[in-house]
């Protein structure tokens, strides 16, 4: 009986580490599309280099580069998301245009840095729970700190 309880324990446990690697991917793939999803109805210029025009979404929109790519290739979206979303707010601001508010919400009317500054909480609810995720994985505190560099914007 023990050897049964132990293997279907051993299971469990292969299981759930499987399930929070993928669930750490969909936090960052997430997050890395939360960018372009704004960017596409505020300043679609800025959205383009991020969207595939070949491969179109159920709606007929380009898809985001990134739709199908191997998670190895999330960091590359994520730079590329914040070079973007850098890039919008820097044009509007400079030539004092807001932001297309296409749902008439007030998207970012008062300063397009606002913007940013979504980004960044976004990010850090999803930082919370990846952490959480490795942490539940078996990481170690040292192994934790290694990922510091990752995640710099929040010390700066």
């Amino acid at each position: 009986m023990k050897i049964r309880a132990w293997a279907w324990w051993a299971a469990s446990w292969r299981a759930s580490r499987a399930m929070r690697k993928l669930l750490v991917e969909r936090h960052l793939r997430h997050m890395a599309g939360f960018r372009v999803g704004w960017l596409w109805n505020m300043s679609r210029d800025h959205a383009m280099p991020l969207l595939n025009p070949d491969e179109l979404d159920a709606d007929g929109d380009p898809q985001w580069r990134w739709a199908n790519a191997p998670a190895t290739s999330l960091p590359e979206a994520l730079a590329a998301g914040d070079a973007a979303a850098l890039a919008a707010v820097e044009a509007h601001r400079a030539s004092g245009e807001p932001f297309a508010d296409p749902w008439n919400e007030g998207t970012y009317q008062s300063d397009p840095a606002h913007f940013l500054m979504h980004t960044i909480v976004h990010d850090s609810h999803h930082r919370g729970q990846v952490m959480s995720l490795l942490r539940q994985g078996g990481r170690t505190p040292e192994q934790m700190d290694t990922l510091d560099a990752h995640w710099a914007i929040w010390r700066e």
